[in-house]
């Protein structure tokens, strides 16, 4: 049985979407046909792609400026929380209500699945290497994937409770930072590539 957040973190939440142009602050028409049942979205770091997460479980990627429908997946079958775009385009990691990480390729249209880690994905990031991957997760904990294996490498732990959607790392990757349900916002020295390539779990 899949179990969502708790009902508190669902506050606002009303599964729809909208896109707003930041120069004249106006909401704009822009996928009008595919907001309908959307949870999350993301955008590629060079904005030309935009990748939609929905409460069914699909995924689906869209050329931001033509809004041709790229790639769709339908690897999860529950709300999508979390999508996180490599620096490059070339990936989508995608998680939610099923406890997984689903590493989507969009060259190829192949996907890649986790074991299944906790109670729920909230927030994927990628290193701005693209090398290594953060999730925050139901369970406290905020595990770092090395991309290259799909394996955990580490897991960080001291939120006391889920760690939640937000989480970043800075734009030298050396630094994460992470907020939790307790309140609270932790920033840690990132692992190096060189630590996470050596390892696939901690204790």
């Amino acid at each position: 049985m899949v179990c969502g957040p708790p009902l508190d973190i669902l506050d606002g939440v009303t599964n729809q979407l909208a896109f707003w142009d930041l120069t004249t602050e106006k909401r704009i028409n822009k996928l009008a046909a595919a907001a309908a049942s959307a949870s999350i979205v993301a955008f590629s770091r060079d904005g030309k792609k935009v990748a939609l997460g929905y409460v069914h479980g699909q995924v689906r990627v869209w050329d931001d400026a033509t809004e041709d429908l790229l790639a769709e997946f339908k690897d999860q079958r529950h709300r999508i929380w979390a999508l996180a775009f490599s620096p490059d385009g070339t990936l989508l990691a995608a998680g939610g209500d099923e406890g997984t990480v689903v590493f989507l390729d969009l060259l190829t249209h192949g996907t890649a699945r986790s074991i299944q880690t906790s109670m729920w994905i909230l927030g994927l990031c990628f290193t701005p290497d693209g090398k290594t991957l953060a999730s925050a997760e139901g369970d406290r904990n905020v595990r770092l994937w090395n991309v290259a294996t799909r394996e955990i490498a580490l897991e960080l732990k001291g939120h006391i409770g889920a760690v939640s959607i937000d989480i970043s790392f800075s734009p030298d990757g050396k630094y994460l930072a992470t907020c939790g349900a307790d309140g609270t916002v932790r920033l840690r020295e990132a692992a190096s590539f060189e630590e996470i390539d050596g390892r696939q779990s901690a204790p």
